[in-house]
């Protein structure tokens, strides 16, 4: 459908005619955004208050103005409604024809999903069931829901709209659920089980938490003939409960879980004994090599996390001990997340390097490692608080020649930090986990727009939604650097968007180092965490460099590169 399109699932973008459009200017996006969803007149006051809250009213009128400049510019001044006091999207589009009335030009996909779910609503068989009409439609609006409602995008400094967007957010995360809960129980008492099963997912992954969802899914796996699924699913909701809240799930929850247990066990003795006849067709292969999962024995559980769990293992064709790396369940419905947990395998396999954690094998859903018998720099920070000195530079001096040899091979890690620095007492440290890392040269599996990372060790330039480069690799190794001889976070806060702002405030380096720490660290620390990437070190081993000269005190002066905090 030509005309204008709004996507505003995920990252925002916008399409016009449908041709890609890019808005340079966020709070231009973010305008854009909220006429579209409060299709209304709004007043240039309101907008000006929502938006740019610390000027007074008449230089926020002139903001104002130059971010509608910017949308006129980039989509036609002919989509918007305006006079001197307000401002409204016009969804009858430029033109006032007849056809226009019918196929209105501006298409948005929050304002579709709106529809489809209350189109799905309007039957008269109750709101917990489906029927062949509604079925449909409630599938095209989980479908359409791609990612939570402007994922990744956010505006300093602006706390109503922060409000408006999460209350947006969440009534349509609420409208998830229940249409995915309308999904799975209407599938189920259609004994379309296998349909449900990624409905029921989806429904997990929005709230792990939720019982009610946990415990569909454990029966749904049960009831597709999965008990192995079914008991795992219970084992790894167990475990999250106990994590996250101190306590067990309800007696329902564990009676079914029982009850799975109990038939799993009976199975082999009610079944006839009667072996099935031989297919004709086809004759058994001699000397198969055994599958993964008769491969590798699973032993106890050593990691765990945002997406997958990492088991001890062993490896019976080659009789050694492995670290697998498995896939959560509930992720299993998101085609994203298992696209990218294959990036990670194939990036890593890419990468030849001692000071790289080696992968051995690939499988569908897991890949499997070196085990490295030894804890990670996290954990030992965690023991000892600070690292001396001398310990801190071998630390760093390998991390930073893995980095350079995968930034060579055009992979970026993009999550570096101590949990995936592993100290093995033989090869000594190792980088993990690229898990999150982007070839240069490809795009990102990420969503467009969306800040990947672990916040503590983010550099602005990604906050602000620019690419990555090697020199975000190297601000994280900066902010690791630090920790290492303080034994604190450079950047810290309560919240992600708390500690978003640190990252753009001058850091609060300790008027007195450790007696162990180089005269001059600060100036390193400075050009290490400089705003601008480019002025940063080239290289990690740049970084590298500069620290054994300061240790050696043949260093020479380093240009002090301000940091600034935003006006």
């Amino acid at each position: 459908m030509a005309g204008l399109k709004l996507f505003l699932f995920g990252s925002p973008r916008v399409e016009l005619d449908d041709a890609s459009v890019d808005i340079p200017r966020r709070k231009a996006m973010a305008l854009l955004a909220y006429l579209a969803v409060n299709h209304q007149l709004h007043s240039r006051d309101a907008l000006g208050t929502l938006f740019y809250p610390d000027n007074d009213q008449s230089r926020a009128r002139g903001y104002l103005r130059r971010d509608l400049a910017v949308l006129n510019s980039n989509l036609g001044s002919e989509w918007f409604s305006t006079d001197r006091e307000s401002i409204e999207l016009t969804y009858n589009g430029p033109t006032s024809s007849a056809s226009s009335d019918t196929t209105p030009p501006i298409w948005l996909d929050v304002k579709q999903f709106q529809q489809l779910v209350t189109a799905g609503r309007q039957h008269d068989h109750g709101s917990k069931t489906i029927c062949s009409e509604c079925r449909p439609l409630l599938s095209q609006a989980v479908e359409l829901y791609t990612s939570d409602f402007l994922t990744g995008f956010s505006l300093r400094d602006c706390p109503e709209f922060d409000d408006w967007q999460f209350f947006q957010a969440e009534s349509l995360r609420q409208d998830l659920a229940n249409t995915l809960q309308r999904l799975v129980v209407g599938c189920s008492e259609q004994n379309d089980f296998e349909k449900a099963i990624p409905y029921a997912r989806r429904w997990v992954a929005l709230d792990p938490l939720h019982e009610p969802a946990q415990r569909q899914l454990i029966q749904l796996y049960d009831q597709a003939d999965q008990s192995s699924a079914a008991i795992r699913q219970y084992e790894e909701f167990t475990q999250l409960l106990e994590e996250e809240l101190g306590l067990p799930p309800t007696e329902e929850t564990t009676t079914l879980y029982e009850a799975i247990k109990a038939k799993r066990l009976l199975n082999p003795y009610l079944k006839n004994a009667r072996p099935p006849a031989e297919s004709k067709t086809s004759k058994p292969e001699q000397n198969q090599p055994p599958s993964p999962t008769e491969r590798y024995e699973t032993l106890e559980e050593i990691g765990r996390g945002g997406f997958a769990t990492v088991y001890r293992s062993h490896d019976k064709v080659l009789d050694r001990s492995v670290a697998l790396k498995e896939l959560s369940s509930h992720l299993l419905a998101d085609k994203g997340w298992i696209a990218r947990f294959r990036q990670e395998a194939k990036l890593i396999a890419r990468l030849d390097h001692p000071r790289i954690v080696t992968i051995h094998d690939v499988g569908p859903t897991f890949i499997v490692m070196r085990l490295v018998n030894g804890p990670s720099l996290a954990e030992r920070l965690a023991e000892r608080t600070r690292l001396p000195w001398a310990e801190t530079l071998d630390i760093i001096t390998a991390v930073a020649e893995a980095l350079d040899y995968a930034h060579k091979q055009g992979i970026l890690h993009r999550d570096l930090k101590p949990a995936n620095i592993l100290l093995d007492p033989e090869r000594g440290p190792l980088l993990s986990d690229f898990g999150l890392a982007k070839l240069m040269s490809e795009n990102s599996l990420s969503q467009s727009g969306n800040v990947v990372g672990t916040p503590y060790y983010i550099a602005p330039e990604v906050w602000d939604g620019e690419e990555a480069t090697p020199q975000t690799d190297t601000y994280a190794l900066g902010c690791i650097l630090y920790e290492m001889l303080t034994g604190q976070k450079l950047f810290f806060g309560e919240t992600p968007p708390t500690v978003m702002a640190a990252h753009f405030q001058t850091p609060g380096y300790p008027t007195r180092w450790p007696d162990d720490v180089p005269t001059g660290i600060t100036a390193v620390l400075n050009k290490a965490l400089a705003r601008n990437p480019q002025e940063r070190y080239a290289t990690a081993n740049d970084l590298v460099q500069t620290l054994k000269s300061l240790e050696a005190g043949t260093m020479e002066a380093v240009s002090p590169v301000p940091v600034k905090s935003d006006a």
